[in-house]
């Protein structure tokens, strides 16, 4: 297996890049610039950039503060569940669950909030033209974007129990259609349960692929962007 990693990033934050590159200190991690002006031309832009040869894409955004050993601990989830799309970061109530159960994933069924994910190469190359034909140009979020297409494609998203990276920027945007007086809830763009950036995601029995299934979603949040 070959890892790529990419960071979706803008010149806006440029010294959390750097730190955040300083903390992954992996020479494979490189940021993806948005030339595009606009959220889903930056997405599309980094999950389009990798060589042939890549079995694995991870997509960091540049806000996010990882724990220890974030790469390497990537690189076990891969080998331990290959073909399936993992996130790495969810604010679900089903994560808290999972961990009363003593469960180190949740399979969820609707996927938003994509700070940080894994995603099979063979997925992300369905997944990009299928959009392209089946989602109506004015949805603006790459996250929406994915959950129609897993919704969909009747696929779950794994969630790591618990998250192994945070937003740090949960408070703020990137987005100009977003008012200057509108304040972000915490509770809504935070990891429900971060491992610590000071605790690595090693020390987590990932080969116990049990689940706790996050039933909860409809697609009323993006059916009216659907082309049939």
């Amino acid at each position: 297996m070959k890892l790529a990693i990419n960071i979706q990033a803008t010149h806006k934050r440029d010294f959390w890049i750097k730190t955040l590159l300083f903390m992954l200190n992996d020479k494979r991690a490189k940021p993806c610039f948005d030339t595009t002006d606009s959220l889903w031309g930056g997405a599309k832009q980094t999950l389009q950039s990798y060589t042939p040869s890549t079995t694995h894409l991870l997509v960091l955004q540049d806000d996010i503060l990882p724990c220890k050993d974030l790469i390497p601990t990537v690189e076990r989830l891969i080998e331990i569940l290959p073909d399936e799309p993992i996130t790495l970061f969810s604010n679900k109530n089903s994560i808290l669950e999972a961990r009363n159960l003593g469960l180190n994933w949740v399979a969820l069924r609707k996927f938003l909030m994509a700070q940080a994910y894994i995603m099979p190469i063979p997925i992300i190359e369905d997944f990009l033209p299928w959009v392209e034909k089946h989602v109506k140009p004015e949805i603006y979020f790459d996250d929406n974007r994915w959950a129609m297409y897993f919704f969909y494609h009747k696929l779950l998203v794994r969630a790591t129990v618990p998250s192994l990276v945070e937003h740090l920027g949960w408070g703020e945007t990137t987005l100009r259609q977003v008012t200057p007086s509108y304040v972000f809830d915490f509770k809504n763009r935070m990891a429900k349960w971060f491992i610590g950036v000071e605790n690595s995601g090693l020390d987590i029995n990932w080969e116990n692929t049990d689940s706790f299934l996050d039933d909860d979603g409809s697609n009323s949040d993006f059916c009216q962007y659907l082309i049939e």
